[in-house]
């Protein structure tokens, strides 16, 4: 009887735990702090900017990014933003590009990010993290004149 009420118990813990797992996002190989590497990277914007770095931290279902970019003259921009996997529209601080994004899981590595400036699609990002987790990859497809691509490789810290 004691046995059958102590593995009832571990089972419910174990069962708390992985639920605050996955909602803290320890799921989601996305998370963790990211740098550009801009050698490996394919970019249509000139001038190419110095670096980049993105901080993506688990937020309830989904996730809070912090992106701080040193452009090619040295002036740096930040952006941010808190959205859930869920496909509505979430506002982006910061942006003069975009002013809200949606995200979409599509496996265990791979998401999107539709950005959009004022209600108006405006880019889709396909972002996938290496299977050993040390890179990043985003591939942005633009909208209009010609739906520019552009693909950028992060490396995680």
């Amino acid at each position: 009887m004691l046995k059958r009420l102590a593995r009832v118990m571990f089972e419910a813990f174990s069962g708390v735990l992985l639920t605050a797992l996955t909602a803290l996002g320890g799921a989601n190989p996305l998370l963790g702090t990211w740098h550009l590497n801009v050698a490996k990277s394919k970019l249509r914007l000139s001038p190419t900017p110095k670096s980049a770095t993105a901080k993506v931290e688990p937020n309830g279902e989904g996730i809070s990014v912090a992106l701080l970019v040193v452009n090619a003259d040295g002036t740096k921009g930040e952006l941010g933003y808190t959205a859930n996997y869920d496909g509505k529209d979430y506002s982006i601080a910061g942006s003069r590009l975009f002013s809200t994004i949606a995200l979409k899981r599509l496996d265990d590595h791979t998401d999107e990010a539709i950005y959009k400036k004022n209600g108006k699609l405006v880019q889709i990002s396909r972002r996938t993290v290496s299977k050993d987790g040390r890179l990043l990859t985003i591939t942005d497809e633009s909208s209009g004149q010609g739906g520019a691509s552009t693909v950028s490789v992060w490396d995680r810290q």
